[in-house]
Order: structure tokens, then C-alpha cells, then sequence
């Protein structure tokens, strides 16, 4: 079964978009990758739209990642010195998503 699922993810890997003509046949799971002439602009203005959104809500992920990971170390050494931090709540919730830390 993983070798099966394996080589069905090499083959949607290594499907292409192509150019197809208005009269050729193409079945409905073919529509995404089989395109028309017309319609290669307004997908090459998604796909850039995509990425920059896709761009900035990494760099958006990064600079909480490194937040949370000083928030981590400025918390462990304020607990090796016996308090909590100024910035920090007694209950333990991340100031990003309000949920409990681990940890």
C-alpha cells in the first residue's frame, strides 16, 4: 500500500500544466493542469498572488517562532533565579495564542 501511495505521489509530482486546444477533449480531473491559452495570464497572476500571501504569512510565522523561542529562554532563566518574568502571566498561557505552554 505505501509503495502504491509512493508511486502516485511521484506521478502527481512530475504532472506538468499544458496547453490544450479549445476542441480537444479533456476529462473534468484534467481541467486543472490541461489549460487553455487564455487562461495561462490569470493563473500566472493567481500563483504569484499565492506565493507573495503565502511569502508573508511565513515571515509572519518566523517572527512569532523567534518571539516564542526568547519568550522560552527569558522564562528558564528567570525560573532558575526563582521568579517570572515582568512580561509574563502566573497562569502560563502564551501571550500569541492564549492556550497553556508546555514545558
Amino acid at each position: 500500500k505505501q509503495y502504491l501511495a509512493s508511486l502516485d505521489e511521484l506521478a502527481m509530482a512530475t504532472m506538468r500544466i499544458s496547453l490544450r486546444e479549445a476542441d480537444e477533449p479533456v476529462e473534468a480531473h484534467q481541467m486543472t493542469y490541461r489549460i487553455l491559452a487564455g487562461e495561462v495570464e490569470p493563473l500566472k497572476a493567481h500563483w504569484r498572488a499565492e506565493k507573495n500571501a503565502l511569502e508573508l504569512e511565513l515571515v509572519r510565522k518566523k517572527g512569532q517562532l523567534v518571539y516564542l523561542r526568547s519568550l522560552k529562554a527569558t522564562e528558564g532563566h528567570s525560573q532558575k533565579e526563582g521568579q517570572l518574568p515582568e512580561n509574563r502571566a502566573a497562569s502560563d498561557a502564551c501571550p500569541m495564542c492564549m492556550d497553556k505552554m508546555e514545558n
